[in-house]
């Protein structure tokens, strides 16, 4: 009976227990147009776990990476509602893209610019977050390109390059009434060039790449001299050359006319003697039909150039050239070890027949690593002109080994010159120094004499991350461009590294080779021109000097700076 009190008296007493459900994580917001704050209706949204998921600044700033065994994002993307309203549940905390996309609205991560997004951070302290996902319709360049006598070009190959990423962001070819364009295109500057060919000069039986004719062995007996043209490669504005060339900014869900007149010029012809080919061993026939010309772009060599290519018993003859900077490779005669390889530079107005005694000859440059099993992808920076690089190693040649004999060298044709070494994104290793034999060299820069020469670099492993928070009067601030760049001298953007800050002003830049920067955040600073060294200078006084570490993973925060 006692007992039976006392069990009574203990239920009665007994403290209640309140067991704590776990946050429901939640992204609910509105889709709208980002030209004029209307709503996007019915538009598709989906939710994925950032890759490589940036720091959170949760509990001491420490990074929050979700379970990625059961934080799976539903596969099936959700639709808004007729007002652009959402609501996302997600599987728990962590940082998260958001992607939407929509008629007349390319697939688009929230607050985008030029290739970086805001994740969308979700902490125990902030399970759910309301957002307005700004969605930028989509842009188009249209226009019209025209001959000498006013008639259309047909098959005029466009190409539209993105100013800020200096990468190409659109191809079209006009049709038969000179009309081309290129829709879906971003928010931004761009820069457009077209290549054609004047329909009276196109040999029967030449072939077409892309657009582009190839060089063909055919008899220009039955061409017309007067005939004998070629269009130079214009930029819009009517500019040869890319720095001169007009500007386009687009606005979200704009429209602009480019159009493009083209004027003719006389066709340049190369005379390159003839040399002894190898043969095929099997066949007896030549292995080469002659010297491959290819036009030098910004960004490398490949493509094709010339329309027409004679022989004689001493001689090719490339026809159909016009201005521009050409890279021609010899056949190697019989014996020879190596491939003779020049650059020429055709200017405007050049007579109609030139040979290879302005060519300037490249200097064939052996490269062999030392530290790493195989030679990461490099790129060599020409000093002389920044805006030139040339990304190198992969694909090049293995002085005729086979797979298994390859033994991690490789070469590159170079003009004369000074350059410096780095080592591409991708790869988590880095330059050391760098040893040579027929070159000078001081710590990663090389100066190229007229001799071949050979490289021997030096790599570790253990590139470095760097995260932090940017804020301002002490709160975070999402969305800011932050840069993370080179202390040394001179200044070269292509080694500039960036990143956007997430909706809790996290930031994360991964693979920094070891050295001296400066790190800088600019709170909306999408439109600042950070290529141009005289526009960066006064945000770098700002910045935050610091020294990277190999392989480390440091913490630094810092405060955004206004644009």
């Amino acid at each position: 009976m006692k007992l039976r009190a006392l069990l009574i008296c203990l239920i009665l007493t007994a403290v209640p227990i309140t067991l704590r459900a776990d946050p429901v994580y939640r992204i609910t917001g509105t889709v709208v147009s980002s030209r004029d704050g209307s709503p996007v209706p019915f538009c598709r949204l989906r939710v994925t776990p950032m890759a490589g998921q940036k720091p959170s600044p949760a509990t001491n700033a420490k990074r929050i990476r979700p379970d990625r065994t059961q934080q799976q994002a539903d596969p099936d993307p959700l639709l808004a509602d007729a007002h652009g309203r959402f609501s996302l549940e997600v599987a728990g905390p962590g940082a998260w893209d958001l992607t939407a996309v929509a008629r007349n609205y390319h697939a688009q991560n929230y607050d985008a610019h030029e290739g970086y997004s805001s994740a969308i951070v979700l902490t125990q302290a902030t399970p759910s977050l309301s957002i307005t996902f700004r969605l930028q319709p989509d842009a188009a360049i249209t226009g019209t390109i025209l001959d000498e006598a006013g008639e259309p070009v047909a098959e005029g190959q466009v190409v539209v390059e993105n100013v800020q990423t200096d990468q190409a962001a659109g191809f079209a070819q006009s049709d038969d009434r000179g009309h081309y364009e290129v829709s879906g295109l971003s928010p931004g500057q761009y820069k457009l060039r077209v290549q054609a060919r004047p329909w009276y000069t196109s040999p029967a039986g030449a072939g077409r790449l892309r657009g582009r004719v190839q060089p063909a062995a055919v008899s220009t007996s039955s061409l017309d001299p007067s005939l004998d043209l070629v269009y130079p490669i214009t930029w819009f504005g009517g500019s040869d050359d890319r720095r001169t060339a007009e500007t386009i900014t687009l606005a979200g869900g704009e429209t602009r006319q480019a159009d493009f007149h083209l004027q003719p010029l006389p066709a340049v012809h190369l005379t390159v003697p003839r040399t002894d080919q190898p043969e095929d061993p099997g066949t007896g026939a030549n292995r080469w039909t002659g010297p491959n010309v290819t036009l030098v772009s910004r960004e490398g060599f490949g493509e094709p150039a010339g329309s027409i290519m004679t022989t004689s018993g001493t001689s090719w003859n490339i026809g159909g050239l016009g201005p521009g900077t050409y890279q021609i490779r010899m056949p190697a005669p019989i014996g020879s070890p190596a491939t003779d390889i020049r650059q020429l530079t055709v200017l405007p107005g050049s007579s109609g027949a030139i040979d290879l005694s302005t060519a300037r000859s490249l200097v064939n440059v052996g490269l062999v690593a030392s530290g790493t099993a195989n030679l990461p992808p490099l790129v060599f920076t020409d000093l002389s002109d920044l805006t030139t690089h040339s990304a190198l190693v992969s694909g090049f040649g293995r002085r005729g080994r086979s797979n298994d004999e390859d033994d991690g060298s490789r070469s590159i044709a170079l003009l004369p010159g000074q350059y410096r070494i780095s080592v591409a994104s991708g790869s988590n290793a880095y330059l050391v120094g760098v040893a040579a034999v027929g070159a000078e060299v001081t710590d990663t820069t090389v100066r190229i004499g007229t001799g071949n020469a050979r490289l021997t670099l030096t790599f570790a492993d253990g590139r470095a991350d760097l995260s932090g928070i940017a804020r301002t009067a002490n709160q975070p601030v999402p969305g800011a461009m932050v840069l993370l760049v080179p202390a040394a001298e001179p200044f070269d953007p292509a080694l500039i590294q960036r990143d956007q800050t997430n909706t809790d002003g996290s930031f994360l830049i991964t693979a920094i080779p070891p050295g001296r920067y400066i790190l800088v955040a600019i709170d909306h600073g999408w439109t600042v021109n950070w290529r141009d060294p005289s526009t960066l200078t006064p945000y770098l006084l700002h910045g935050m000097p610091l020294e990277v570490k190999p392989a480390a993973r440091a913490t630094q925060d810092l405060e955004a700076v206004e644009p």
